[in-house]
């Protein structure tokens, strides 16, 4: 559903990118997926679940790709 967000959002125009998301289809826990087109609600793939996380405790500075 993340996915269909971004792509439904006109402004976005990045095909490969990475989303973070509290995973309701897996207890909440934060979970990175790979999309291989983020304009276009492409297919996305699940890369990292991080367990003891709350996603609010995230922010840029503590993210480095």
């Amino acid at each position: 559903q993340a996915a269909s967000a971004i792509a439904a959002d006109a402004s976005v125009t990045a095909t490969k990118g990475i989303v973070v998301i509290a995973d309701s289809t897996n207890s909440g826990a934060v979970t990175a997926y790979y999309s291989d087109n983020l304009a276009n609600d492409g297919t996305e793939t699940a890369l990292v679940t991080l367990t003891g996380i709350n996603i609010s405790d995230l922010t840029a500075d503590n993210i480095q790709v």
